[in-house]
């Protein structure tokens, strides 16, 4: 019983340690996923079945209600952006265009204007909704390109490992609470 008691005790207390931690700065790491249509003008190395594809992770405040189109460069954590020929990403010699969002008050993204170069080849990767919809990829000599046919963006909510550790801890506490005050026969 004494030990059970100072589980408990010990699980609150982490729980609480955790919860009143500082935080790293940000509420939640927020990373979207974008899918691009099918290329429907093509030069090689460009195929009809090559498309814009990406992924970036952006840390932002709680409130996503970015409007209007807003540059969130300094905001990026890691980005991603493949046409099917190549990839473009923040681990390279790479230049960001642009890198601007617009979302609603859910997170959604409702505009774009993300272009990316390859310093080291020249290729360049561009996709937009503001105004129209394109999405183009360039490597010399070729080039694919979709037009007036959006792609479909997804968002994931990273939750940070305290927050978690600290839901973990509270349970564990609580089930030694019921334990305690469970009758015993």
């Amino acid at each position: 019983m004494k030990i059970l008691r100072t589980l408990t005790v010990a699980s609150f207390a982490l729980a609480i340690g955790l919860l009143s931690a500082p935080s790293s700065g940000h509420a939640a790491l927020f990373t979207y996923d974008y899918v691009g249509n099918p290329f429907t003008t093509t030069f090689a190395p460009y195929a009809p079945g090559d498309r814009v594809t990406g992924t970036f992770t952006v840390d932002l405040p709680t409130n996503l209600n970015v409007t209007p189109l807003t540059d969130i460069t300094a905001d990026l954590v890691s980005f991603s952006f493949s046409d099917g020929v190549q990839t473009i990403a923040g681990t390279g010699n790479t230049t960001i265009n642009g890198f601007d969002i617009e979302t609603d008050a859910t997170g959604a993204i409702v505009g774009w204007f993300i272009s990316l170069t390859d310093d080291d080849t020249g290729g360049l990767i561009f996709t937009f909704d503001n105004p129209g919809e394109t999405d183009f990829g360039f490597i010399a000599p070729g080039f694919g390109t979709v037009a007036n046919n959006p792609g479909v963006w997804t968002r994931n909510i990273e939750v940070s490992e305290p927050s978690l550790l600290a839901l973990f801890a509270l349970a564990l506490g609580g089930l030694g609470m019921i334990r305690r005050l469970r009758p015993t026969a």
